[in-house]
């Protein structure tokens, strides 16, 4: 049986994540190691920073409501600010074993709200992105509060702090549950299968997919940019080829008088030795001169 559990009002709301939904727990990193060898290690996000502050940070999204800007700091920190609010347990209680029987999801979009001036299309993918940070705090939880220890009493001995003793109670009953002992198995296999795992570390693939769109475009900026170049060399260099065949038909003339079919001949000889003048042009006039020699 799930415990009840209450929605925070908004004027508590700030007070109460900053306590206890960030807590370091030292004991769950080292509790594996004696104490003589214990070591101080990172704890886990807080942000403390955006939970105290006032002031709402813009955040800019893509045409799939994705979080892209206006920089790539900014959306890691909503990303990890999201984090946060899936590891508070007053408002992502972990004796809720389906997230659509959650009850404080508009609490949830109305405090990340407060923090950023979110558009409101974005309410999907932040919801989202709590789920799948919620999925992995009950994974991490599971992995080294469960299966680390042989039974419930030591589980419950080690049980993190920031976790209510109520709802840890009502989640070891339904780990041990015969449903989801099947589920799990079958989870496991199917995770088994995956191939490509996300490897960006913080940036998400939204961030990755609009570096990406901004370097091809500036690529094919570049590219037109350079093609108009070289049409306007091109276009120089026809321009050039005609006034060398109209100097060699007015030599042509002038040498002497040639019957129709001669003139055809030495004009159809010009246009043959056309897209070679860019390669070598005295060396063709010298040739067409040679050329023109032979036919008079």
């Amino acid at each position: 049986m799930q415990s009840e559990t209450t929605t925070p009002t908004t004027d508590s709301l700030e007070e109460q994540l900053q306590l206890n939904s960030t807590t370091v727990d030292e004991q769950e990193q080292c509790e594996q190691q004696g104490d003589s060898a214990r070591k101080r290690k990172r704890g886990k996000t807080k942000m403390l920073s955006v939970h105290g502050r006032c002031e709402r940070k813009l955040i800019i999204v893509n045409e799939n409501n994705q979080p892209i800007g206006p920089t790539k700091d900014v959306v890691a920190e909503l990303g990890s600010f999201l984090v946060t609010l899936a590891r508070n347990a007053s408002l992502c209680p972990l004796d809720i074993f389906d997230w659509r029987k959650m009850d404080t999801k508009e609490d949830l979009w109305a405090y990340t709200k407060e923090k950023y001036d979110i558009p409101d299309t974005a309410k999907k993918w932040t919801l989202d992105a709590i789920q799948a940070a919620w999925r992995r705090q009950k994974s991490n939880l599971k992995e080294h509060h469960f299966d680390a220890y042989a039974n419930d009493e030591i589980r419950m001995q080690k049980r993190s702090e920031y976790i209510p003793a109520s709802q840890f109670k009502d989640l070891l009953k339904y780990w041990n549950s015969e449903k989801f002992q099947r589920m799990s198995k079958t989870n496991i296999e199917n995770r088994k299968q995956l191939k490509n795992s996300h490897t960006v570390g913080k940036k998400s693939f939204a961030i990755v997919r609009n570096e990406l769109v901004e370097k091809r475009r500036t690529l094919l900026t570049r590219y037109h940019y350079e093609s108009s170049l070289w049409l306007q060399d091109q276009e120089n260099l026809e321009g050039h080829r005609r006034i060398l065949m109209k100097i060699q038909l007015v030599k042509l003339l002038k040498w002497k008088k040639l019957k129709h079919n001669k003139v055809k001949m030495a004009a159809a000889l010009l246009m043959h030795l056309q897209p070679f003048w860019d390669l070598n042009i005295q060396g063709d006039l010298d040739y067409m001169d040679e050329g023109l020699q032979e036919l008079l």
